[in-house]
Formats: structure tokens, sequence, C-alpha cells
């Protein structure tokens, strides 16, 4: 640990680390998802009370069950993938930092970037999996048809630049 001076500094920035790029923002992602859980059964709990006594609620709904669902099996996905995705990087730091780990370091660590880089990716699939609107505006943003502007503004652009000699 000559790099960092002393063991103790290595492990102190080893759990900073870990707390602020992976522990953190897994907390937000439940905490953000659980409170849209919380806003949608809220809104399922404003009813009306029918002649039996029994709580008629008109937001409750095969939609609201459906949404809940989703942001449930959402709440999964981000998870599952945020977790697997940056847990061998952070396990590679933990390891190295605490127990001067080093065996097969090479592949490993180059293993675990590559995952970190794959997280990147992982987000849109999740919520394509799970929205249609999702899809339908991706696709809308990714397959535009090309319009004539590129080929009308080449073309401007060479009639206007004369060769004088």
């Amino acid at each position: 640990m000559s790099k960092w001076g002393s063991d103790d500094l290595a492990k102190f920035y080893s759990i900073l680390t870990a707390v602020l790029q992976y522990f953190i923002p897994l907390t937000v992602i439940a905490v953000t998802y659980i409170g849209m859980l919380i806003v949608i059964k809220s809104k399922a709990k404003v009813g009306v009370i029918d002649s039996e006594g029994k709580l008629e609620n008109p937001s409750t709904s095969a939609k609201d069950a459906k949404i809940r669902k989703n942001i449930l099996k959402t709440l999964a996905l981000v998870s599952i993938c945020y977790i697997i995705c940056l847990g061998p990087n952070q396990m590679y730091f933990f390891l190295l930092n605490f127990y001067s780990w080093s065996y097969g370091t090479s592949i490993f660590y180059d293993f675990s970037v590559y995952m970190v880089f794959i997280n990147c990716v992982c987000n849109p699939f999740c919520y394509g999996a799970q929205y249609k609107e999702f899809r339908v505006q991706a696709k809308k943003l990714l397959c535009r048809k090309r319009t004539g502007f590129l080929v009308e503004e080449a073309s401007t652009h060479t009639s206007n630049s004369t060769h004088t000699m």
C-alpha cells in the first residue's frame, strides 16, 4: 500500500468509494421506487363507502394494479442489474485495499470494469422491457426517417462554393 502511504488510508478510501458509488445510488433507486409505490397506493385509498359499508374504490382498477406491478418489476430489474454490474468492481477494490488481494487481479479487474460499462446499457433495456410507451418513444428517437434536410444542406454548400482560378 505504498501508493496510499498507509493501509488505513487505503481502507478508508475503499469504504468511502463503496458508499458513494454503490450504496448511496442503490438506496436512492430503492427509495425513489418505493416512494412511487406509496403515492400510487395512497391514491388507491381515496374512495367512496357503499351501502354495505365497504370501501368502493374507483381508482383501484386493473390499470392501477398493472402500474404497481410494473413499478415493482422495474425496481427489481434496475436494482439487480446495478448490483450485478457494479458489485464485482466494488468487491475488487474492497479485496485489494483490505486484503492486499492481487491474485488474478488483471482479469478480474478488466471484467469488473466491463461490467460497470454494461450497466450503462442495461437501464434502457430494463425500461423497455416494462413500459410500452418507453419502447415507442425509443423507437421514434432511434429509427427516425432521414429527411431531405441533410441532402439539401449538403447541396447548398456545394453550390455556394465556387471554384475560381
